[in-house]
Order: structure tokens, then C-alpha cells, then sequence
């Protein structure tokens, strides 16, 4: 009797749906899952594991962000569906501990993948030039986008020879990264584009292998955690005080936008931070230059070189450029006569043409950055602010230093304020730099100019 004639799988209806989009010719990337134990690294599996039967000579990568993680537990279930299935070690497939490798008797392998991101292999130059028929990521929310694009990019191995298409699964709980942004989001919108899918699956969907008492011992815990594990709730995190939702952080990139004047925005970084510099056609940020000064340094006077031959390129006028002016930032400033200089803490600009109104408008806002920052959400809520960018990284960046912006004291009557760089910094790991580039834009519109309305 043949592998391939011994699997017997009583699939949940999930699992069922997953695996004809696993088989069709149309769909190149399935998410799965939405709450834990919906089957999802079963699936991911069993899946790899009838291909590589059915396939003689096919390679595959099963990944997640930590290869020590995933031989604790995804390795676990594939032993699990091997014994379940008749499949046996040494006699059907051989697996080499040191070089992470499974070797099947028909030729097929399946190499076991750590895909964190790693500062000294930002580009993932460890995968080589390995190629790959199919792809299992488990626990896709806790690698980077470009991790899954580097994947993505590597599924070019035998699909001509043998007629199938390039796979990608990818399992998860609610993330609030890529895959909100690229799947749930638009699959709730019904704007999922046909070359993907989206599978919710949840405990319930699983509960005849899962059991009563494991769905018990969820509901014991605190709402936020029943919320997201056990009813898959993308939107778990629902905290007033949050400008940016995920919908309006996944509409800035794309967003028509508002084209206009050209200008240039930079965050000044210290040694530990990035240089963030933006270049606009009115609230429209066309291009994002950044320089990780931790890894690159840059002195202060070839800073200001750079900016002038941006400036240059792109035809920024020296009254269209904002720079950061606290801290380091003021020596930069002192050196671009004419620019603005920026000071977050600083009055908010009151302008007699706001919002075309003529009269004095009152500010109830603690400052010019916290002025800045509510005025671009409102603009991308009115899909004026837009972000064109495909770099994956910093399309990540952003969307997380935009998650973190929240509003302090909401229920004080006190004027309007942020909550402060240092705790968001504290959040993060690092410093806001881009959403700080992005926020210093809105100065320019708010300056009390006839005829400049926000």
C-alpha cells in the first residue's frame, strides 16, 4: 500500500475549505486560522507532508520565526500526522536533527526554516538560493512582512514540470502587522483579491479534537485574551484612546492622496535612531529616505548635504522643508537658513484660515505636535494623506509607530495632549521616527497663510 493511499483525515469543515484552496490553480496564499487550536498547524502539516507523497522530487519549507520554536512545537504536530497516518521514520522519510532537513524515500525534501529577521541578515541572505515548490509558515504574525515576500519569492521549484502552482499557507492568531493589513482588512471588506485567501478558523471550528475543557480554561482568562484566542477578534485592541484604527492605517498606503506643493520633512535622529526624511506633492508622501545611525552613523554636516541634494532633485523650495529642531536637530536647522524649524513642544499654530473660516481659530491642543498629529488622522480620514511605499520594512514601521499614537488623559478637560515619546519609545523598542517625519508635514499646511486651507 502506498504513503499516499494511507492517509485518512476527518477534516473540519475550515480545514476542508482550506484544502481546496490549497489544490485549486488560482489561489497562490492562504492565511488560516484567527483563534488558537482551529487546526491550523495540522493543516499546515498534513498538507506538506501529502504533497511531498504525492510529488516525488518536490522541495518544501515549513518556517517560523524561531527555528527552536518550531522544532518544540510545529515539528511536534508533523511527527503527530506522521504517526497518525501509518508514515514512518527511517522506513518512509528520514529527518537530520543538525541540518534541519526531512528526506522522503520518493525524493521530496522539506527543509525546517528560521525566518526571523535578524539585524545582521536583514535580507534573509542565510536562505540562499534555495527554492521551494511549497511553503508552510506557522505562527505567520510573529515574522516580518519581508520575511513572507523573501518566501514568496523562493516558490519557483518544479511547477512547470509537474502543472501546480506556487503555495503559500500561512497560519496565525489576529495579528496587527501584514496580515491584518494585507488579509483580514480587506477580506471583512469583501475586496480580497482572487489570488488569496482567508480562512477564520476558530476552537469551535476544531472543538471535537480540542475538547470542552481546553475552551473552559479560555474563558477563565481576561477579555482582551478570550477576545483574540478564543474568538478571533482582529479588532481585540479597542482602546479609545488610539488615533489610528488598523482600517486607517492600512487606507494611508492607499490613500489617493491630495497632490500640491512639494516638500521635504526629516526627523533628526541621535546615534541610536534613524534619520527619517520624507519627501511630499502636498500630502502625499512620494518618497522615504532613512539612514539607521545604530549601524551607519552620519555627521551632522553630511546630513545637511543630503537634505540640500534632495532638495535639489526634487525642487523643494528652503520655505517647503521642515526639520526636527529639538535636540540635535537645531544644529541642522541653523545651518538651512529659511526652513522650518520644528519644535514639538512648542505653541500650536493658530491660523486665521483654517478650515477656510475667517476669524481667529482657537487651539485646544497642548502643543504643535499633538496640533500636527490629530490634523494628519483627520486627513487620512478624509483620504487626503497617502503613503507611496512598497518596502515592506518600512511599511511595517509605520504601521506600528502609528498603532502606538494615543491620546493621554482623554476624560481631562485640559487642552489636548499626547502620550510621550518616552513611553512610546518604551512600547516600541526604538523612537517613533517615521510617524515624527510623517506628523511634521501638517506644520506647513497650518502655517496663517491666505489661500493654504487644512
Amino acid at each position: 500500500m502506498s504513503n499516499e493511499t494511507r492517509i485518512q483525515w476527518k477534516r473540519n469543515a475550515k480545514q476542508r475549505e482550506a484544502w481546496g484552496y490549497l489544490n485549486d490553480t488560482t489561489t497562490e496564499e492562504i492565511l488560516y486560522g484567527g483563534g488558537t487550536r482551529g487546526g491550523k498547524t495540522f493543516l499546515g502539516c498534513g498538507w506538506i507532508i501529502a504533497s511531498s507523497i504525492r510529488h516525488s522530487g518536490i522541495r518544501c519549507l515549513v518556517g517560523r520565526s524561531v527555528l527552536k520554536d518550531l522544532k518544540k512545537t510545529t515539528l511536534e504536530t508533523f511527527f503527530e500526522v506522521c504517526s497518525r497516518w501509518g508514515i514512518k521514520a527511517d522506513d518512509d522519510y528520514t529527518y537530520n536533527a543538525q541540518s534541519s532537513e526531512i528526506n522522503f524515500a520518493n525524493g521530496s525534501q522539506i527543509h525546517l526554516t528560521d525566518l526571523y529577521q535578524y539585524p545582521s541578515d536583514p535580507d534573509f541572505q542565510s536562505l540562499g538560493s534555495s527554492e521551494y515548490t511549497y511553503a508552510f509558515i506557522d505562527e505567520a504574525g510573529q515574522i516580518t512582512e519581508k520575511a513572507r515576500n523573501i518566501v514568496r519569492s523562493r516558490l519557483c521549484y518544479k511547477h512547470k514540470a509537474l502543472g501546480l502552482t506556487p503555495k503559500l499557507l500561512m497560519g496565525c492568531n489576529p495579528s496587527k502587522n501584514f496580515l491584518q493589513r494585507e488579509f483580514y482588512i480587506p477580506y471583512r471588506n469583501g475586496k480580497l483579491p482572487p489570488e488569496k485567501k482567508f480562512v477564520p478558523a476558530l476552537l469551535d471550528d476544531n472543538i471535537d479534537n480540542v475538547g470542552e475543557a481546553y475552551r473552559k480554561t479560555l474563558m477563565s482568562l481576561d477579555q482582551l485574551t478570550k477576545e483574540r484566542l478564543l474568538f478571533g477578534n482582529w479588532e481585540y485592541d479597542d482602546d479609545p484612546t488610539k488615533l489610528w484604527s488598523p482600517e486607517l492605517i492600512s487606507d494611508v498606503f492607499t490613500n489617493a492622496g491630495i497632490a500640491g506643493d512639494k516638500a521635504m520633512t526629516c526627523d533628526v535622529a541621535r546615534k541610536n535612531d534613524k534619520i527619517v526624511i520624507c519627501i511630499w506633492n502636498g500630502m502625499v508622501c512620494e518618497h522615504i529616505y532613512y539612514r539607521d545611525c545604530k549601524r551607519d552613523p552620519m555627521s551632522q554636516p553630511d546630513l545637511i548635504a543630503w537634505l540640500n541634494t534632495l532638495a535639489d532633485k526634487h525642487g523643494i523650495r528652503r520655505s517647503q522643508i521642515v526639520i526636527d529642531d529639538d535636540g540635535i536637530g537645531g544644529g541642522v536647522t541653523d545651518h538651512m537658513p529659511g526652513c522650518f524649524a520644528f519644535v514639538n513642544g512648542s505653541k500650536p499654530i493658530i491660523n486665521n484660515f483654517l478650515n477656510n473660516q475667517p476669524g481667529t481659530q482657537t487651539q485646544n491642543y497642548a502643543n504643535l505636535k499633538t496640533q500636527c498629529t490629530f490634523n494628519l488622522v483627520q486627513a487620512a480620514e478624509r483620504g487626503e494623506f497617502a503613503i507611496r511605499c512598497k518596502d515592506p520594512d518600512v511599511m511595517q514601521w509605520i504601521s506600528e509607530e502609528l498603532d502606538q499614537v494615543r491620546r493621554d488623559k482623554p476624560d481631562s478637560d485640559a487642552k489636548i495632549v499626547l502620550v510621550g515619546k518616552d513611553k512610546i519609545k518604551e512600547r516600541l523598542g526604538r523612537s517613533p521616527d517615521f510617524a515624527d517625519a510623517l506628523m511634521m508635514r501638517v506644520a506647513l499646511l497650518l502655517k496663517p497663510q491666505p489661500g493654504i486651507y487644512f
